[in-house]
């Protein structure tokens, strides 16, 4: 089985010029497969985020022309520093 993997690590290191054991190759290719799963699963996160509406109305307290509706006063806050 050994033999196997010394054949494949052969023909990896004289296609691409280096000299990798078979362990710095699949620790390269789990590196890779990391990096696309992290890719998608933040680009679902980003879709999902968006067909929700969660990114369109963000509302920040600390803004000066935030207004809370639920205060009953018609006049924007000012903040702290205001």
């Amino acid at each position: 089985m050994s033999e196997f993997f010394a054949s494949i690590a052969g023909h990896l290191n004289d296609l691409t010029g280096l000299q990798f054991s078979i362990h710095g190759y699949i620790s390269i290719l789990l590196t890779l497969l990391g990096v696309v799963g992290l890719y998608i699963g933040l680009l679902y996160l980003l879709r999902l985020s968006h067909r929700t509406g969660h990114d369109d109305a963000v509302q920040d307290y600390r803004d000066p022309r935030y207004h809370d509706p639920d205060d009953g006063d018609d006049a924007p806050r000012g903040g702290p520093h205001a």
